[in-house]
C-alpha cells in the first residue's frame, strides 16, 4: 500500500495522513496494534526500513526536498513527498526470521495529534531509541548508482571501514544544537534554498537496529535536528555487510560498531 499510495499527488500535502486513515483503522483493528504516523508501533523498528523508490531517476531524486511545513516526523515514509516503499514488500529483516538480533529498543513514542482523528494529521510525533551509536563521515557518492539502483547513494566512512547510504532527500550541511546545548556541525535533509551537499568529511551518526548473525545490519543515518534542539532526524538508510563479505573470514555481530556507545537518541 506505502509504494501505490506514496506517489499520489495529492492537491492538499496535509491530507497525506487523513486519506488513507480509513484503511489504517481497519489494519490497525486486525493487526491489534497502535498506529504511528504511517507505521505500527508492534513492528515500528523493522517499518523504519522504508526507503524511496529505486526507479525514480537521479535528477528526479535531487529536485526532491523537504518541505517547509511540518507534517510528519523524519523516520516516517509520511515526511517525504517521493514515492517510497519496503524492500521485496517487507525489509530485509523481518519479525519472523530467527537469526534477528535487535540492537535497539524503543523507549518512547509520543504523538501530538491536529485534531480528533487519532490517525489523522499530527502536530508533533518524537521516537526515542536506545542502542548502538557511532559517528562517521559522509562523502557525496550521487555521480554512482548500485546495481540498477539509481536513487541518492552516499559514502560513509567511520575509521577505515566504508558503507553504502541510501538518503531519502537530497542532503545539505548546518550547524544545529546538540544533546548539551552547544553548536554543531551536522547534515540534514535539504530544503529548497539550500546547496546540495559536497563534500568528504561531514558528520552523521549512524543507529544500529538489527544485526543478523553473519554480521549484516540495519542501520539508521541520522543528523542534528534544526526544528528540535538536541534531537535528531532521519537522513536515511543503510545495509551495512557482513565482515566476511569484505575480508573473506569469519563475521562478528560487532564488527562494524566495535567502539558503539549505548545511547538514547530522540528522532523527531
Amino acid at each position: 500500500m506505502v509504494r501505490v499510495y506514496s506517489i499520489r499527488k495529492l492537491t492538499r500535502r496535509s491530507d497525506k495522513l487523513p486519506a488513507i486513515s480509513g484503511i489504517a483503522a481497519i489494519v490497525s483493528e486486525k493487526i491489534s496494534s497502535p498506529y504511528v504516523v504511517g507505521l505500527w508501533k508492534d513492528t515500528l523498528l523493522f517499518d523504519l526500513q522504508w526507503e524511496t523508490f529505486p526507479s525514480i531517476s537521479k535528477e528526479q531524486h535531487r529536485l526532491l526536498r523537504a518541505s517547509r511545513t511540518y507534517l510528519a516526523p523524519t523516520f516516517s515514509w509520511v515526511s517525504i513527498d517521493s514515492q517510497t516503499e519496503y524492500d521485496h514488500g517487507g525489509g530485509k529483516f523481518k519479525p519472523i526470521d530467527n537469526d534477528v538480533v535487535a540492537d535497539t529498543i524503543i523507549v518512547d513514542v509520543q504523538i501530538t495529534l491536529k485534531g480528533l482523528n487519532p490517525l489523522g494529521e499530527v502536530v508533533d510525533v518524537f521516537l526515542i531509541l536506545e542502542g548502538l551509536l557511532v559517528s562517521a563521515t559522509l562523502s557525496d557518492w550521487e555521480s554512482r548508482s548500485v546495481g540498477n539502483r539509481e536513487g541518492l547513494w552516499y559514502e560513509l566512512k567511520h575509521g577505515s571501514k566504508t558503507e553504502i547510504m541510501q538518503a531519502d532527500l537530497p542532503l545539505t550541511e548546518g550547524v544545529c544544537i546538540n544533546s548539551l546545548g552547544r553548536l554543531e556541525p551536522t547534515v540534514k535533509r535539504a530544503s529548497h534554498e539550500d546547496m546540495i551537499l559536497h563534500t568528504e568529511k561531514s558528520p552523521v551518526w549512524c543507529l544500529s537496529v538489527f544485526h543478523r548473525l553473519d554480521g549484516s545490519r540495519f542501520v539508521l543515518i541520522l543528523g542534528l535536528s534544526a526544528r528540535v534542539p538536541g534531537a535528531y532526524e532521519r537522513l536515511g538508510i543503510s545495509h551495512f555487510l557482513s565482515t566476511s563479505s569484505f575480508q573473506g573470514g569469519e563475521s562478528l555481530p560487532s564488527s562494524r560498531f566495535d567502539d558503539a556507545c549505548r545511547a538514547t537518541v530522540k528522532i523527531v
